[in-house]
């Protein structure tokens, strides 16, 4: 059973972290005065209203378990024919963190953050395109449950103990996926190309995609007794999770974001020898995507003629796009496809993040994708200036920042924004990356107002 959160400094509103708003008091219980002067016990609706604020995070947290292993199980069976999938179950979750949020409840503070308008204002572009054009909602259903999560996991990461708790969360999926892909299919352990089509989670290179996202974050650990405890064994699983898709973007990000916490960390240490191991692991990416490019050269040829197909989509629908998600694509993609090559494609987007934002959402999806990618390269180097003077925040600082980098990385190759299995992680990521970011913050600024002036 999940207790009730103590009333802590780091669990109120505004009482430790920035930005954080005071929140709704909790109103009286235990009895209130008649005419008479004597006490007369509160009212009912009262009492379960302070029965709410008390127990709506431990609530959270608890969907937020059954949460973990649903997302990569993809949906649970119950006797009677009863059966839930995760995306309506995490719409659900996102809804009660709302409202939790919303109304004050204990451990769910109000905050500051500089992610999530511009999320809003991304998500309301693809309603646009959708609305504009196909009325297909499917994917952008998924952003808008994923907008939900992160303010769930925003409010959450104000607190330590809910950093802590998120970044657990990361891991338990993690570590989940990998033992499910080796129960139902032992074979994968062989680190075969030709098997990794047999991923039974999700498609490989969604898979990878997740793990390159978390890995560096789950070795980065964050400053939590527990946490480092458990990085060796979160980032092994993470890299053994990515090493079974052979992804190429997925092994790439692996190795840039374990890098980049090696550069983040020691670097000032060890700025020669560093600067040699960077370029051999450089060095050693460019190998592997080589390696793992061989055989695949047609499938390479064909995206780009994919791509090519949807910039002349978005050449003729510029403003709003074709509507966002594959859905919409399908619509019109392949006909344009057969128009210009002469035959027909089973694929639908380009499996590169910028140009189906563009295709999907137009200019004005591309200005608030814009927007939201500019405030998470500022957060990662908010990140890592806030860790300079802290030597034990570097190692965290650097995997948070490796994180957007491989964001980034991945756009190149996929469209995160079409697979919830992404999103979904990717949401209680960005809330603990942003949090964590401010607590850090907040800390530099005690440690210079307390220094001792010179």
């Amino acid at each position: 059973m999940i207790a009730p959160p103590r009333k802590t400094a780091s669990s109120t509103l505004g009482a430790s972290e920035p930005g954080a708003v005071e929140a709704l008091p909790r109103v009286r219980a235990a009895s209130v005065l008649d005419g008479s002067g004597a006490g007369r016990p509160a009212s009912l609706g009262v009492q379960v209203w302070n029965l709410a604020l008390e127990w709506w995070r431990p609530v959270v947290l608890a969907l937020l378990c059954i949460e973990a292993p649903l997302i990569v199980l993809n949906r649970f069976e119950l006797p009677f024919g009863v059966s839930f999938g995760f995306r309506s179950f995490a719409r659900n979750i996102a809804l009660v963190m709302i409202i939790g949020v919303a109304i004050g409840a204990r451990g769910m503070p109000r905050f500051r953050s500089s992610l999530l308008v511009p999320m809003v204002v991304f998500f309301a572009m693809m309603a646009v395109s959708v609305a504009a054009n196909g009325w297909l909602w499917s994917d952008a259903h998924s952003v808008g449950v994923m907008v939900g999560l992160f303010v769930g996991a925003r409010s959450l990461a104000e607190s330590k103990d809910g950093r802590v708790w998120l970044y657990h969360w990361l891991g338990a999926v993690a570590v989940t996926t990998v033992l499910v892909e080796i129960a139902l299919n032992p074979a994968i352990l062989q680190f075969r190309e030709a098997l990794r089509d047999t991923m039974v989670t999700a498609h490989p290179n969604t898979v990878g995609a997740f793990f390159a996202l978390v890995t560096p974050v789950l070795i980065g650990s964050i400053d939590d007794a527990s946490a480092r405890r458990m990085a060796p064994f979160y980032g092994l699983s993470a890299v053994v999770g990515a090493a079974m898709t052979f992804s190429r973007l997925s092994l790439a990000g692996v190795f840039l974001g374990v890098a980049a916490i090696f550069l983040a960390t020691w670097l000032r240490r060890h700025p020669v020898r560093l600067t040699v191991l960077g370029a051999v692991s450089v060095v050693g990416v460019v190998a592997l995507l080589g390696y793992l490019s061989l055989g695949r050269s047609e499938a390479d040829w064909q995206r780009l003629r994919i791509i090519h197909a949807s910039l002349t989509l978005f050449s003729e629908n510029w403003l709003s796009g074709v509507g966002f998600g594959v859905a919409n694509l399908e619509r019109v993609f392949p006909q344009r496809y057969a128009d210009i090559y002469g035959t027909r494609i089973w694929l639908y987007h380009s499996h590169n993040m910028y140009v189906d934002i563009l295709t999907g959402t137009g200019i004005l999806g591309a200005l608030a994708s814009g927007w939201l990618f500019v405030r998470l390269v500022s957060i990662a180097r908010r990140a890592l200036t806030a860790s300079r003077e802290n030597p034990r925040l570097r190692r965290a600082a650097g995997g948070f920042a490796a994180a957007v980098v491989v964001f980034f990385l991945i756009g190149m190759g996929d469209m995160p924004w079409y697979h919830a299995r992404l999103l979904f992680p990717l949401a209680i990521l960005w809330g603990l990356m942003e949090g964590w970011t401010r607590s850090a913050e907040a800390d530099l600024q005690e440690r210079a107002a307390t220094a001792p002036r010179t």
